[in-house]
């Protein structure tokens, strides 16, 4: 599944995609990665952690099914910093606590798409 619409109906933007790795670098060498593939399926890590699951994407909806425990719905929304940028932001928010985290592509993600 390719998240890649045209703007209607949703927050992702034209020529932006959730597929790929996404990174967060929270200091002192903690990280919070997900990569995101076109066959629905996901990974997260940090240095205390690693799952897999299934998720969907419903307009700025994003619902992860991880392969043991509860489904987590979040929202999501891209932002592009400076014009010409390779970097592409993404910001999720759980939709139970509220908690925004943005992610940057990680740069061993080859599809940086930002325009």
């Amino acid at each position: 599944m390719v998240v890649n619409q045209d703007g209607a109906g949703g927050s992702v933007p034209t020529g932006h995609q959730i597929i790929g790795k996404w990174y967060n670098g929270l200091g002192n060498g903690l990280y919070i990665r997900y990569q995101f593939t076109e066959v629905s399926a996901y990974s997260y890590s940090t240095p205390l952690k690693e799952f897999s699951g299934t998720f969907t994407v419903e307009g700025d909806r994003l619902t992860l099914r991880p392969s043991d425990g509860a489904p987590e719905d979040l929202t999501f929304r891209f932002e592009c910093i400076g014009r010409g940028s390779f970097s592409e932001y993404m910001t999720l928010k759980s939709t139970e606590t509220l908690l925004e985290t943005p992610f940057v592509r990680d740069p061993t993600d080859p599809g940086q798409r930002c325009m």
